[in-house]
Parts: C-alpha cells; sequence; structure tokens
C-alpha cells in the first residue's frame, strides 16, 4: 500500500486556495511570568530572545503583498509587550487586522494608548483567574489588581473607538470554579469576546482529572459563558484549517503552535517529547516561499485529509510519546497527538 492512500483519509481535500490568511508573529520568547501551566518550563533546547530589526523589517514588507492575508497576530510563547518596540511594530501593518495577546502586566495606560493610536483591532488578554488568590496561583509573578486596573484604564482609552477587547481562559482543575465568575468580570471590563480552552498538561494527568469531558466547559470564541458556541470539531487543526502561519521570534517559519518550539508535554499520564518544525527562515528566504515549501504543503495535505491515527482515543502504542512517527507511515511530524486537533484546546 502506497503511503497517503485515500482509504486512510479522514476527510477529502479543501479545494479551496492554499494562501496564508493569518500570520502569528512572536516577537520575543520571553516572558516576566512563570506561570504554572505554561510549558515554557518543559522547553527542550530553547533559548529566549526578541525579533529583529532586520527580520521584522522584512515581514513588514512581504505580508500585505501576499495574497489572502488579512491577519497579524502577535503572539507566541512570550510576552509581546516585553518587546520594546511593540507598538510601532503593530502600526506596521495599517492594510490588514492587527491583533496581540498579552497577559496585561505591562498594559499600563501609556502602552494602551500607543497600541490603540496603532490602529489595533483586537487586544487579547489571557487570565486564569478572577480573583487574586486564584490567578496568582498560576500565574507565578502576576498581580490581579495591576492586571485589573490595566484593563480599566485600557477599556477607559478605548471608549468609543472600534478596538475589541477578549479575554482568554485556560480551563485547568485548579481553576475550574472561577468560570461561575467569568461572566461578570466580562460585563465589568466591557470584554467583547471570551475565548476558554482546556490545558495541555505540564504534568502526569489522569484522564478523568483532565475535565476534558465535562459538558458543561464550552472550548472555543463567544460573547459569554452563557451563550456558548458548537464545540469545535476534533480531528481539525484550528491553525492549518484556518491557513495560518507562525514565524518565530527568530525567524523560523513554523504551521502551529504545537512545533512553534521544541518541549515535553503530557497526554493523560504519558511524557510526549515534542520536536519543533521549520519551514524555513524569513531572513533567508521570503515568508511565501516558506510557505510554498514542498514539505510544508505536503504536511498541510496530510493535517487537512487528517491521515493520522486517533492517538488521543488510543491506549498502549509508544508512538504518541513523540510527534516524530506514528502507526500509519509516519512521516514527521505526526499530529494524531495533538491535543489542539481534539477540539479540547483553542487559541484566539
Amino acid at each position: 500500500m502506497e503511503p497517503m492512500e485515500p482509504m486512510f483519509y479522514l476527510r477529502g481535500e479543501d479545494a479551496g486556495a492554499d494562501l496564508p490568511e493569518k500570520v502569528y508573529l512572536e516577537p520575543t520568547s520571553r516572558c516576566n511570568l512563570r506561570c504554572s501551566i505554561c510549558f515554557r518550563r518543559s522547553w527542550i533546547g530553547e533559548r529566549e530572545g526578541d525579533m529583529s530589526a532586520a527580520c521584522f523589517a522584512r515581514l513588514r514588507e512581504q505580508l500585505p503583498e501576499i495574497p489572502g492575508v488579512q491577519e497579524v497576530f502577535f503572539g507566541g510563547m512570550g510576552e509581546p509587550l516585553a518587546h520594546p518596540d511593540i507598538c510601532a511594530m503593530a502600526a506596521a501593518f495599517p492594510t490588514l487586522r492587527v491583533s496581540l495577546l498579552t497577559n496585561g502586566t505591562l498594559l499600563d495606560r501609556a502602552r494602551s494608548r500607543a497600541l490603540l493610536d496603532a490602529g489595533l483591532s483586537e487586544l487579547w488578554v489571557s487570565l486564569d483567574g478572577f480573583c487574586a488568590e486564584t490567578a496568582e496561583r498560576i500565574q507565578l509573578g502576576g498581580r490581579f489588581a495591576r492586571i485589573r486596573e490595566n484593563l480599566l484604564a485600557f477599556g477607559e482609552e478605548r471608549a468609543g473607538g472600534p478596538t475589541k477587547l477578549g479575554v482568554t481562559f485556560v480551563v485547568t482543575p485548579e481553576n475550574v470554579g472561577e468560570l461561575a465568575r467569568i461572566d461578570d468580570f466580562a460585563d465589568e471590563m466591557g470584554v467583547d469576546l471570551l475565548n476558554i480552552s482546556h490545558m495541555i498538561p505540564g504534568g502526569p494527568t489522569p484522564r478523568e482529572a483532565s475535565l476534558y469531558d465535562r459538558a458543561d466547559i464550552p472550548v472555543g470564541r463567544m460573547r459569554r459563558l452563557r451563550e456558548p458556541p458548537p464545540a469545535p470539531p476534533a480531528h481539525v487543526c484550528p491553525f492549518v484549517s484556518r491557513n495560518s502561519v507562525f514565524v518565530r521570534w527568530d525567524g523560523d517559519v513554523a504551521p502551529c503552535m504545537q512545533l512553534l518550539h521544541g518541549c515535553h508535554t503530557y497526554l493523560d499520564e504519558e511524557e510526549r517529547t515534542i520536536t519543533r518544525f521549520s519551514y524555513g527562515n524569513v531572513g533567508s528566504r521570503t515568508l511565501l516561499a516558506c510557505w510554498n515549501d514542498p514539505e510544508y504543503r505536503a504536511l498541510r495535505r496530510r493535517v487537512r485529509t487528517f491521515y493520522f491515527p486517533f492517538c488521543t482515543d488510543c491506549w498502549g502504542c509508544p508512538d504518541r510519546k513523540e510527534n516524530l512517527t506514528d502507526c500509519f507511515w509516519g512521516e514527521a511530524p505526526t499530529c494524531g497527538a495533538c491535543l489542539w486537533s481534539t477540539g479540547k484546546v483553542f487559541c484566539p
């Protein structure tokens, strides 16, 4: 049997245009917090750094010229507001939607004003609780009172303007009770959108404790918890299916959040080794050339047809302990055990 035998496809290929639409830029891999649930804690061979002016200049020139690109999203595994030039970077794409995800600790009134003046379309704030006790237990180094003050100031600065405010919340066994507060907090802060997700475990987590099967915990974007959207489909990559692409702080091009940095994560109580993958660097190739790399195109085909075993539903196979091979044909990277593809993990 030849690789990519159609009998193994979960679905047919999408005949739509294969062009990037949403470009995630990681302005820095540095972060000022040490969140207990973040898999930065288990990075493999990673180092911290900021995107250089030269790298960003190439992206500033290229992105508006790439057919299909609609949005630039500043995010990744660092805190974007830690980059000294982030407000100028946000202002560099006046013809595109520009969004940014922050932990809120550095969002003082001056930065709020500068981001709004830059034409920011959406600001997303990551919160792990809506009282100091819970939030500070997870976001180590954060101060809930300061974040709350920053959000109130941002609300005052954006009043009457077009910029939207979103809150993203990762549900864990420690903070699941905070869901009862989320709508009231959103109403108080004038939040436009919520993004609720389950966690990527950073330690052994029995399946019954993961909360993934709780029907009362919706996943995805919604206006309020009391108005949940349809659940994201399983065996669909939320990044590849939306023609997203990531550019790391050092210019490397990756297809998704999972493959952006090497790390250890957990699937239930099994440790998984995630090898990062790159399909070129914008320092030596254009982003569109990286996108059209034959290996990257082949990966998108496998992901869109979901040519992978359903590792999250299977017990016992050692292949799911890493992302380099699987029980089909094993072309790396393999995505059958990726929790984003289960519909339980969802990013803004």
